[in-house]
């Protein structure tokens, strides 16, 4: 069904009722089962050359404070609702409003003269991007092209998840060459996930220039990769999770920190 991992872009039914059983997939001399999510359309996007910026300072909401070693809300609180080894970053408010921040310092770099692009890594990626819309054309940012990207097969651990690996599919219905194009994605950790969404978008074009937009930057990066407009910079530990939970996805609007050590 699949030949090959790179320079593909198999295109799926979208009438297609219901996920099927896992297929072969050939990766590295190894063979893996991975499963096609229903309603998939097509796999494969396009990466590109990273454009970093640096010096850049971090936009934070007007409440944000530095305590201890972590940026993090004044008064970061454990809420009522959360376990004690739970610590809330965002909460609904302040996740709009770091948005916003965002939206406005994305729409206040975006070149006048090329064409702008937003595309997010399926799935809170692709959610986050969705949201932002609205936000850039409210901040004077007329966007002509948006799309939604799945990376699953372009994972360098793909090998390591096998049958759990899911696709989605990618969903991009315009060339991304020449495009100004915002790469969106929740969480920045080792760098491995852009780094799979750049080799996938490169398959489907060549952009003038790719910027990345995270909503939360935890550091431990294993690539050279960084992000260009960051919500909320919080340095972690391994032994961290970070939990970015939006409403149409997980029924909620906030970001958590999780310590998996505590009991």
């Amino acid at each position: 069904m699949i030949s090959a991992l790179r320079g593909l872009r198999a295109v799926f039914p979208t009438d297609q009722p219901e996920a099927g059983p896992p297929f072969a997939v050939g990766h590295g001399g190894t063979t893996i089962l991975v499963k096609i999510n229903p309603g998939a359309r097509s796999i494969g996007v396009p990466p590109v050359r990273e454009q970093n910026r640096t010096g850049g300072t971090p936009m934070l909401p007007a409440n944000l404070t530095r305590t201890g070693p972590t940026l993090r809300l004044a008064g970061a609180r454990h809420s009522d609702t959360l376990t004690p080894h739970m610590t809330l970053l965002l909460d609904k408010a302040e996740l709009a409003e770091t948005l916003e921040h965002m939206a406005r310092a994305i729409a206040a770099e975006a070149p006048p003269d090329l064409p702008v692009a937003v595309v997010g890594i399926r799935r809170r990626g692709e959610t986050m991007a969705q949201r932002m819309l609205p936000l850039l054309k409210k901040s004077g940012l007329t966007v002509q092209h948006y799309g939604a990207l799945d990376i699953t097969l372009y994972r360098d651990d793909l090998t390591t998840i096998g049958p759990q690996a899911v696709i989605r599919g990618t969903e991009i219905e315009f060339d991304p060459t020449g495009t100004w194009l915002v790469l969106v994605d929740d969480v920045l950790y080792t760098g491995r996930s852009v780094r799979a969404a750049l080799d996938a978008l490169i398959d489907l074009g060549r952009p003038r220039s790719i910027k990345l937009a995270v909503l939360v930057d935890r550091g431990h990066r294993e690539l050279p990769i960084q992000g260009d407009f960051v919500g909320l910079t919080t340095p972690t530990q391994d032994h961290h999770i970070v939990k970015v939970k939006l409403v149409e996805v997980d029924g909620v609007d906030e970001v958590e920190l999780v310590d998996t050590r505590e009991k």
